[in-house]
């Protein structure tokens, strides 16, 4: 049986997930027989790839060196081809006996023609970097500002598989947080699933959460919302924003940046990629509001599998995978604001499930210390 999930990153086309992982037995017949064709390409590409490289190396084969060059790099990028197909044909001939693997067909949109793309993934990588690189290595430092979620390491040791003999420590920033900036939660009306209302609110309390600041940073969980908010604002607030929809990454930070320069006031609407890893230090960013807390999509095929997986077996996905990951990006969108020490300013989170929800003072305890402004 397959489970019918929505997909908007996949050119708003469907993909179907296979519970626990378990494909019918007319799937795992096609996955065996077509696993033997592409086991004998293999062998037969490897030897052809072997043949050509040796040739090269006794200059025997009469041909010139840069045809034998060309010649072996298509022969490389077909092996590999052949590889991956035998994988993922092995990958559905039999089940995994301890964790599954996330099993999927994905409906894609080639030049208008709907194909399907059948796709295999483990739920975690944790085997893989415990076979081959922890037990393997004499010993590897992992840092980041973001390692932690809900200020443990827990989530990164299962995703990563570490070893229970690591030892870890968290480091104490630098930067004065409770002096340099605020963490606002405004006293909000509406609740985010309620997404059409939600928007209006941002619309109409965006205009006063700007005021007396150059640069501002407006980070939404989706390209519907922020267009949504967009097309509500008022035309003179239009003409000072620069939405990720309209152009890409770097020309709109290169244009926010050329704004600000100019004494011109700026405002970014964004999405999950302009939260982490882009650097506005100074006047460039002085107010970074966020739309929602980030809670992960709930229809990837790889986190509804493991998320499944952990219920099966007692355990509770919501504190041990999605509140961790929602705690660290929120973690990752605030870091948008301070970028040195001199920096300052207000972070503003619209979602009041914050205020409202239990989990939510786990998520406030998670943060730096700021200065919490709660409505």
């Amino acid at each position: 049986m397959l489970e019918s999930l929505s997909d908007e990153s996949a050119n708003n086309l469907p993909h179907f997930r296979f519970p626990k992982g378990e494909v019918p037995e007319s799937i795992q017949f096609i996955a065996k027989s077509l696993g033997k064709v592409f086991a004998s390409l293999c062998v037969q590409f490897e030897s052809a790839h072997k043949v050509i490289d040796d040739a090269m190396d006794e200059n025997s084969s009469g041909l010139p060196q840069d045809v034998l060059e060309w010649l072996l790099t298509e022969v490389g990028q077909m092996l590999n081809i052949v590889q991956k197909q035998w994988h993922l044909w092995q990958a559905y001939q039999h089940q995994s006996e301890e964790l599954p693997d996330a099993r999927w067909v994905q409906l894609i949109n080639h030049n208008d023609v709907v194909e399907y793309e059948l796709c295999t993934s483990p739920l975690l990588a944790a085997q893989t970097l415990s076979q081959h690189l922890w037990h393997k290595c004499a010993g590897a430092v992992l840092t980041s500002a973001t390692l932690t979620s809900l200020g443990n390491f827990s989530r990164i040791s299962m995703q990563a598989g570490l070893p229970k003999w690591v030892q870890t420590a968290v480091v104490q920033s630098p930067f004065n947080y409770q002096e340099n900036a605020a963490f606002v939660v405004p006293g909000l009306k509406v609740e985010p699933h309620l997404t059409e209302k939600h928007s209006e609110e941002i619309a109409d309390l965006l205009p006063g959460l700007i005021q007396g600041h150059l640069g501002i940073l407006v980070l939404f969980s989706s390209r519907r919302q922020l267009n949504e908010v967009f097309e509500l604002l008022p035309v003179s607030l239009q003409k000072k924003t620069l939405a990720q929809t309209q152009m890409n990454k770097q020309r709109l930070i290169s244009k926010h940046i050329e704004n600000i320069e100019a004494g011109q006031q700026s405002v970014i609407f964004g999405l999950a990629s302009l939260a982490e890893g882009i650097d506005l230090p100074g006047s460039h960013c002085t107010h970074v509001i966020i739309a929602k807390l980030p809670f992960s999509v709930p229809d990837d095929p790889v986190d509804s599998a493991l998320a499944e997986w952990m219920e099966d077996n007692g355990r509770n996905p919501f504190m041990e995978i999605t509140l961790p990951d929602a705690s660290r990006r929120l973690i990752q969108a605030c870091g948008r604001l301070i970028r040195t020490e001199n920096d300052k300013g207000q972070i503003t989170l619209m979602d009041k499930r914050v205020i409202t929800k239990r989990y939510g003072r786990l998520l406030l305890d998670s943060l730096p210390a700021f200065r919490l402004e709660l409505g």
